[in-house]
């Protein structure tokens, strides 16, 4: 590494306090939309055992969550999708996650069929439930590793790097 290169570290503090001597003097001064702007909601898990809506937002706030996961819902039951809006919104906790974690690039065609399918589900029941995100992961391509990490490579001398060719 060479000597008049600055660390990481290093640029952090001095960028630091460049913005503190600057903020001191104002130069550079909050917005008035960032000063009116709400709280960031959080949440996270929950472990009640209950279909019911009002009570699972109940227990978010209980637990002083503001954001929350999807409750299973089926796509086709407009009912409790309408159910789950209002509940949640009634005790103000955002639904802010639809999870679709499957490979979507699994080598077996038809499980990556299945779970392409699940994952459009999942899309639709975020777009029903009001401005809900879907969290997607697209997943390893190799056949052993399924969702987890890649396992390691033990045997060095079965594998070579790839390397970059020039752009002709």
């Amino acid at each position: 590494m060479r000597s008049d290169l600055i660390s990481r570290r290093g640029f952090l503090v001095h960028a630091g306090g460049a913005v503190a001597v600057s903020m001191a003097c104002g130069a550079i001064a909050p917005s008035r939309a960032a000063a009116q702007s709400k709280p960031m909601r959080l949440g996270g898990p929950i472990f009640v055992k209950s279909d019911d809506p009002a009570v699972l937002a109940k227990a978010h706030r209980d637990l002083g969550y503001r954001a929350a996961y999807a409750p299973e819902v089926s796509l086709t039951d407009q009912d409790r999708i309408n159910a789950t809006i209002k509940e949640f919104a009634a005790q103000d906790v955002a639904i802010a996650e639809v999870g679709a974690w499957v490979n979507m690039l699994d080598p077996d065609p038809e499980k990556r069929r299945k779970n392409m399918d699940y994952v459009t589900q999942r899309l639709a029941l975020a777009e029903a439930l009001a401005r809900a995100a879907a969290l997607i992961s697209p997943g390893p391509t190799i056949r052993r590793s399924g969702m987890g990490p890649i396992p390691r490579i033990s045997a060095r001398s079965s594998w070579t790097p790839r390397r970059r060719t020039p752009a002709s």
